[in-house]
């Protein structure tokens, strides 16, 4: 975090964008809709508003209804639509509500391990809602 740390603790897309290639990767910064956020294949940086912060998140996983975010401040959390909605739509756009940072590695021949991502996240405790529902039936 010295890398890019300005001397207020604060870092902007365009801060990570600037320092990313000393390590080998460049940072692209898009605007988008939720939808174009479902379709992603790869993880990518979101730019929220976290009680009432500016903050940033990783989205490792994402579907119509789920959104898996791996979060410095926070850990892995799992939000609903409507709950990361709230946070990430900082926009006042018609569609391209949000925003995000795309890294990508300067080097062709990089892979990515398959089980960073998913487009079908489950949150943890949907095992225990399934188990707890067959239980319920259970005489």
């Amino acid at each position: 975090m010295n890398t890019i740390d300005k001397g207020d603790l604060r870092a902007s897309f365009e801060d990570m964008a600037r320092i990313l290639p000393q390590f080998g990767f460049r940072g692209v910064g898009y605007s988008a809709s939720f939808e174009q956020l479902t379709k992603l294949k790869v993880p990518v940086i979101v730019y929220l508003k976290y009680r009432k912060n500016d903050h940033f998140s990783v989205l490792r996983g994402i579907d119509n209804d789920t959104v898996w975010l791996a979060d410095s401040s926070t850990g892995n959390r799992y939000y609903s639509r409507s709950q990361f909605m709230a946070m990430w739509e900082t926009r006042n756009a018609e569609t391209l509500k949000g925003k995000i940072l795309v890294i990508l590695p300067t080097q062709v021949d990089v892979s990515a391990k398959s089980d960073f991502f998913t487009s079908s996240p489950k949150r943890p405790t949907a095992l225990s809602t399934k188990l707890q529902s067959v239980r319920n039936f259970l005489p």
